[in-house]
């Protein structure tokens, strides 16, 4: 047997899926995927730096106006939805905040458009943030650079 990643399929799709959809369905206890911890190395010491929260937008009219050119940000509803699903009250939001804490790093939002990555990311600072941020790519990784 062969260790493989979670994601090396030529089709790129997940291979985990089946596990967690069959998690979500036991009604015992309750679930949450965190999408990313970014981390570092300080001094040879392994030192957490954020708790990522990843969002895709589907490029359909819901998400993303009709004739909205590239590189215009997801609807303000998917942003507020996005936004919603870590801030409020909901569980999971509840368990990214706390895991957050937990590690005091920050929790962030990143959403981007499906197929459309080289156009930017929009990023959403839970613990403070002034709203969604447009950043490159660059800016981005200059961004968790400093983290």
């Amino acid at each position: 047997m062969t260790l493989t990643a979670n994601w090396s399929r030529q089709s790129g799709s997940d291979r985990t899926e089946e596990y967690r959809t069959w998690r979500t369905t036991l009604g015992q206890g309750c679930v949450c995927d965190v999408d990313q911890i970014e981390y570092k190395f300080r001094d040879g010491v392994l030192v957490p730096c954020a708790i990522v929260e990843l969002c895709v937008a589907d490029q359909r009219s819901d998400e993303i106006p009709a004739g909205v050119p590239p590189n215009q940000p997801p609807s303000p509803n998917f942003l507020k939805a996005v936004e919603a699903k870590a801030c409020m009250d909901r569980p999971q939001g509840k368990l990214l905040r706390l895991v957050a804490a937990t590690l005091k790093v920050p929790l962030l939002l990143v959403v981007y458009v499906d197929g459309r990555l080289p156009d930017g990311l929009w990023v959403f600072r839970v613990d403070g943030s002034k709203g969604w941020r447009k950043m490159s790519r660059e800016e981005y990784m200059e961004r968790l650079g400093k983290l």
